[in-house]
């Protein structure tokens, strides 16, 4: 019997090319806790992935976007088009507080009939933390292709699995929270300083 070709295993892709607006300056380039959130971030894809590709934002050895301001449905095309033929682990560049094992649960297979994992917190899915399989990506290549410009309207037609932010952990919340303003951060690095283990890189 003929064994069934080895999938290869996923490339981690981090989103730093966003306006950001709401904070006023570059998220990717804020310092949290010793290091930019775009360092930490990297720094726990490359603990549990062996590819890792930043997307956007002029950074060194980025890949640049395919349509720069036009959000993260063609970023994901941009990564998709970076490593034809691969899964992608979605990972936003202001979830300074992931770790390898945030990532390596991400990029778990799918199972059949899914097309994509999210991270769920409180019932809210968090689509820019998310394992896209061949089915997912294509729908997002056809999607761009035909004008659309919101990920989330892609995401709400596909089969999905839920990796609900509880199952990692007592602190899972934290571990995949975001900030988009100053006061954000702030409650970030508060609840990162009272969460034993969580020291500067």
């Amino acid at each position: 019997m003929t064994e069934p070709p080895r999938l290869e295993p996923p490339v981690a892709a981090i989103l730093a090319g966003g306006a950001s607006r709401r904070m006023g300056r570059d998220k990717a380039r804020v310092e949290v806790l010793g290091a930019t959130s775009l360092a930490r971030v990297e720094r726990a894809a490359r603990e549990a992935l062996a590819d890792v590709v930043i997307v956007g934002g002029g950074h060194p050895g980025a890949v640049p976007d395919l349509l720069p301001g036009e959000g993260p449905l063609q970023a994901v095309v941009t990564a998709a088009r970076a490593r034809p033929g691969r899964a992608i682990v979605l990972l936003p560049c202001d979830v300074p507080l992931v770790d390898a094992a945030v990532v390596a649960r991400l990029a778990e297979p799918l199972p059949d009939g899914v097309a994509a994992r999210v991270v769920s917190v409180d019932g809210r899915d968090q689509y820019l933390c998310a394992h896209l399989g061949p089915v997912a990506l294509r729908a997002c290549e056809a999607a761009l292709e035909r004008g659309e410009r919101s990920l989330w309207r892609v995401f709400k037609g596909l089969g999905l699995a839920r990796l609900d932010a509880a199952d990692l952990g007592p602190d899972g919340a934290e571990r995949v929270r975001d900030f988009d303003t100053e006061d954000s951060l702030d409650a970030l690095v508060r609840g990162a300083l009272a969460t034993p283990g969580d020291e500067p890189p």
